[in-house]
């Protein structure tokens, strides 16, 4: 096939070309927040969250921790014991 971006690749361009400056900025202050929070428990950040769900997490702007629930990587472990946290510097981003 020599159409040149794959699949992945055309998904990825997308993503990009939707991530706003504003949602940039946001990605900027959840990645340190989660840099924090890995500092905290001894652990790489990317057990906390992957820059995927970060990127989520930023296009879709949860405000509760049901919609935290629908970030893709969030299930009811993470939410309980990151989701205050994350949800707190959406909702201060604003």
């Amino acid at each position: 096939y020599a159409g040149g971006a794959t699949a992945g690749g055309a998904v990825a361009a997308q993503e990009a070309a939707e991530f706003t400056d504003d949602d940039e900025r946001l990605f900027e202050r959840l990645r340190a927040l989660r840099r924090d929070i890995a500092q905290e428990i001894g652990k790489p950040p990317y057990i906390v969250f992957s820059d995927k769900a970060l990127r989520d997490m930023c296009v879709r702007r949860p405000a509760s921790p049901e919609a935290f629930l629908e970030v893709n990587g969030v299930g009811e472990n993470k939410l309980r014991q990151y989701g205050e946290r994350f949800l707190k510097a959406i909702a201060e981003f604003r």
